[in-house]
């Protein structure tokens, strides 16, 4: 008899995440009641046009924020323990409000910006702790050939604002290492996986006339349209605030690409 345990593909968040979100406007609806169970005052969305780049989109809140080890332990983590622990919250957390009941369910709440554009740059204070600061491309868990565990979200804490710019392009280097990069030295294990998925997904894509997403995800790293200007409305960047989180997208879907576009007209109306 042997013992063998489940595993799990990197599609199985992109089956979690975008798709059981049905539109943008439940995509946007879900991450507001993430901000309203941190006790945000204010939570709001922007929306920016990039000129040549990829459009961005920016929602920003004043609500308790994520330590590096909540970040880790807790955001990046699938099926958290949330209804063991809605009855422990620290009244510091509650910034002066009344007891919320809680309204994010079944921990897809954080999944759903995926619906809302690939790109995520995600930025988190809490009272009294550094900046948390992590970038995401939600194609890569597309990959139906890739393990959840082969691929890596870089994540770093920054002491300030300021150090947050040159924190981004140390997280676009080390995003990159999930796609096949061309290097003289010898390959590691994971490597050679993550080239093999690839080569095989690509494969897969070329067979059915669609895009590579491999090629996709290295041009967006590469023309990369997210930037400090895009934090300039976050209250914590006005320091207004000691604590928040700010999640900015790029390459925005339709639904929000279109409200960028005045000149647009639905056919259909």
């Amino acid at each position: 008899m042997e013992r063998i345990s489940f595993q799990a593909k990197a599609r199985t968040v992109d089956h979690l995440g975008r798709e059981q979100i049905a539109d943008c406007p439940t995509a946007i609806s879900e991450l507001w009641k993430n901000a309203y169970d941190a006790y945000a005052r204010n939570v709001e969305l922007n929306l920016y046009p990039n000129g040549d780049k990829a459009s961005v989109a920016a929602l920003f809140d004043d609500g308790h924020g994520m330590s590096y080890d909540e970040f880790v332990g807790k955001w990046l983590v699938v099926g958290t323990e949330s209804k063991a622990t809605d009855s422990k919250i620290d009244p510091e957390d509650q910034n002066g409000l009344k007891l919320r009941p809680k309204l994010g369910q079944k921990g897809i709440g954080r999944l759903s910006s995926a619906n809302l554009g690939p790109l995520l740059l995600i930025i988190s204070k809490r009272r009294d702790n550094p900046f948390v600061v992590s970038l995401l491309d939600w194609r890569l868990f597309e990959n139906p050939y890739l393990n959840l565990s082969d691929i890596e979200i870089p994540v770093t804490t920054v002491g300030s604002s300021s150090e947050i710019e040159a924190a981004i392009d140390g997280l676009r280097l080390a995003l990159a290492t999930n796609i096949p990069v061309r290097t003289d030295d010898e390959p590691t294990d994971r490597e050679k996986r993550i080239a093999f998925a690839w080569k095989q997904f690509d494969q897969l894509n070329q067979e059915r006339g669609e895009p590579l997403v491999s090629v996709e995800i290295a041009e967006l790293i590469n023309n990369f349209p997210i930037s400090t200007d895009h934090l300039k409305e976050w209250s914590v960047w006005q320091q207004n605030s000691s604590h928040g989180t700010a999640m900015i997208i790029g390459e925005l879907n339709f639904d929000l690409e279109a409200q960028l576009n005045r000149s647009w007209t639905d056919p259909a109306a």
